[in-house]
């Protein structure tokens, strides 16, 4: 299978991965190039001239460093580039660092997987915590929701001024969505409770842990906690898409991340931690063996990835937090490693796009390419140079100039989503639609924005149409029969 290609409007997306995630394959003139280096230059400078990618990049083979490289801009009203030094915001990368300092403590024998964690969270309400495992938190089977469930989340309500403690009361009273033990569900405050754990368990903050248990062994010098007060040097700023084109600085209340999202690192410190890994320099190997068994998953994927004709085990992650994007991903058979850290909001999908491109590099005997660019790319740059009307009209004017990604479009849509403009994302949701009218995953993914915005009709025909095509499909019938419900009188 692919590298996880996955996008997150609401939680009904996660069906997605239901769907075919394959890339489509290249069916076009290509160009090539004699050079490894030359090659990965050339590659990612396409995704910086179309705006879908800014940020670092570094690939090492056989666990030696043979690309590591700054594209765009770390301070865009400066013009200050960045570099393979630049400092990025991680996201959900912090998750895997969690899982390695919990697993320390689980090997330190100062707490269990299987302990419940009312015994280290006493102001949760003792129903629920008294079920919840800290091998619940873990792997995202606890029940407990993600952050987009918290009343006011969505628009912007935290990201004034509130601290951990009054953050933490609001969490206190969040109700689960499934029972423990039941079903994945990717949950952000699973990981917030796991870095309150181990304050708990080591009676020290999680930034003094974090540094004493993996960045001074490791001579991590330029990781440490993103605190929004503090300007880092070499720091990269994190943007997102603005409504009038271009882009805007992202606010972001990183208290409400402790544990899941606010560590800050480059791509040559997230190598050292990954190279690590090859060690019991962190872990045990029976620690390692229990973190990365397929069905524990603790803060990792462990998945094949396709590149061109090859099937290689990986075991990788990616983040993403208000315009900051991470993705690294580990070839374990050949010691093989790309990570990307970038600063423009680059959706999951583009990252695993780029990161299976330059994998192709990696293996391939002839590195290629591709001389036309996707659809998505064209209408990135078309957000950003404020002129997506007539970036639709020349499409329609001419289809044959494009390569036509539907799951780019799709991730494109949910990054403008993100950035506030939804009546922008919609649009751009409908269009996937017309090109792909019998596609499940656009029609469900229209569907649930309409739900989103309330046009509870349209969503669920949009339902209803995803449903005749994938029956079998028990998220999208299980949302339409809500909504369908909803509308009949008491």
């Amino acid at each position: 299978m692919k590298l996880r290609i996955e996008f997150k409007l609401t939680s009904l997306i996660c069906y997605l991965a239901l769907a075919s995630t394959s890339l489509a394959k290249d069916d076009l003139d290509s160009k090539l190039y004699d050079t490894f280096s030359t090659n990965v230059d050339a590659l990612v400078a396409s995704y910086v001239e179309h705006h879908v990618f800014d940020g670092s990049v570094l690939v090492a083979k056989n666990g030696q460093v043979v690309f590591s490289k700054g594209f765009g801009f770390a301070s865009k009203e400066w013009s200050v580039s960045n570099t393979a030094d630049s400092k990025y915001g991680i996201g959900s990368i912090t998750k895997s660092i969690t899982a390695i300092l919990t697993m320390q403590l689980v090997e330190q024998q100062k707490t269990s997987l299987q302990d419940t964690i009312d015994k280290y969270l006493p102001n949760l309400p003792k129903a629920r915590a008294s079920h919840i495992t800290i091998h619940h938190l873990l792997n995202h089977t606890s029940g407990l929701p993600n952050y987009f469930a918290i009343p006011g989340w969505t628009n912007g309500k935290f990201n004034k001024s509130i601290n951990r403690q009054q953050f933490s009361k609001v969490l206190n009273n969040i109700e689960l969505q499934s029972k423990p033990g039941e079903r994945y569900q990717y949950s952000n405050i699973g990981y917030f409770f796991l870095g309150q754990i181990i304050e708990k368990v080591t009676a020290k903050d999680y930034h003094t842990v974090l540094k004493e248990n993996i960045l001074t062994p490791l001579g991590m010098n330029n990781t440490g906690l993103h605190y929004s007060e503090t300007v880092l040097k070499n720091e990269a700023t994190g943007y997102q898409l603005a409504q009038s084109g271009g882009y805007r600085k992202t606010v972001i209340n990183r208290n409400l991340f402790r544990g899941s999202g606010d560590i800050y690192s480059t791509v040559g410190d997230l190598f050292l931690l990954e190279q690590a890994l090859y060690t019991e320099k962190l872990l045990s190997k029976k620690s390692k063996s229990i973190m990365f068994e397929k069905e524990n998953s603790y803060g990792w994927n462990i998945e094949p990835i396709d590149i061109g004709t090859l099937s290689k085990r990986t075991i990788n992650y990616s983040g993403q937090v208000l315009g900051f994007n991470s993705m690294m991903t580990r070839f374990i058979d050949d010691q093989h490693s790309i990570i990307l850290l970038g600063n423009i909001g680059t959706s999951h999908y583009h990252r695993a796009l780029l990161t299976e491109k330059i994998g192709q590099l990696l293996y391939a005997e002839k590195q290629t390419i591709p001389s036309k660019l996707p659809l998505s790319f064209m209408l990135n740059k078309a957000l950003v140079d404020s002129n997506i009307d007539k970036q639709l009209d020349d499409f329609r004017q001419d289809k044959t100039n494009y390569q036509v990604d539907e799951q780019g479009i799709a991730a494109l849509a949910q990054q403008i989503g993100w950035a506030g403009m939804s009546e922008l994302s919609t649009r751009l949701f409908e269009f996937n639609t017309r090109l792909f009218p019998n596609s499940v995953a656009s029609l469900a993914n229209l569907a649930a924005i309409y739900q989103r915005n309330g046009r509870t009709k349209d969503a669920i025909n949009y339902y209803s149409k995803a449903n005749q095509l994938a029956p079998e499909n028990s998220t999208i019938k299980q949302q339409l029969s809500t909504l369908t419900q909803s509308l009949k009188p008491d």
